[in-house]
């Protein structure tokens, strides 16, 4: 499969003129046009949203609940429920992220931490890469959390929150993927 991708991104790249402007900065993302013309062919246009990386974080308390949180998203005007989660700072390791983020959002500390990987959040047009963490061993030490941020936190069981993703309740692609792979975890255990 490698190699597959090695002569597809070959065969697209070879000979291609590319331009690249940056046309919005913001605290956030960066959005870049990008124009890509490939030999005689006509030119294609790409908005690319240019995005530092971001975590997720499936806490699992003492009962083996799940921690979730709810919150008001301004960009489709709803309260979702979602695996805590934000964005990496400058320079900032991962594991650092979501240990600050977990405090932030659920007001809890996790004594362990296990990696699950990550994903491309929406590679057609973002860079975002999300690394997803499960944490375990929580105890309550709250961080101040950010000033915009209104935040409830629910206590789930992994069989509700399952329940929820098929029944399209949680519709966050994060969480979603997130009980999923928690669930393929705990059953890779066995």
């Amino acid at each position: 499969m490698k190699e597959e991708k090695s002569q597809l991104q070959s065969r697209l790249e070879r000979g291609a003129k590319t331009t690249k402007e940056v046309v919005y900065r913001g605290k956030v993302i960066t959005v870049r046009k990008e124009l890509f013309k490939i030999d005689d062919q006509l030119p294609h246009h790409y908005d690319i949203i240019l995005h530092p990386g971001a975590v997720g974080i499936i806490p699992v308390n003492e009962k083996g609940n799940l921690l979730l949180v709810k919150q008001w998203r301004r960009a489709i005007e709803k309260i979702t429920l979602e695996i805590p989660a934000g964005t990496l700072e400058e320079n900032e390791e991962p594991l650092e992220c979501a240990k600050r983020e977990l405090q932030e959002e659920t007001g809890f500390k996790g004594e362990m931490f296990i990696s699950l990987g990550g994903f491309y959040v929406a590679p057609s047009y973002c860079t975002e890469y999300l690394h997803l963490f499960i944490a375990k061993e929580l105890s309550a030490s709250p961080l101040p959390p950010d000033e915009h941020e209104l935040i409830d936190v629910v206590e789930i069981s992994l069989e509700e929150a399952l329940k929820m993703v098929y029944e399209h309740k949680i519709e966050d692609a994060k969480t979603v993927a997130g009980i999923l792979h928690y669930k393929y975890y705990e059953e890779s255990k066995k």
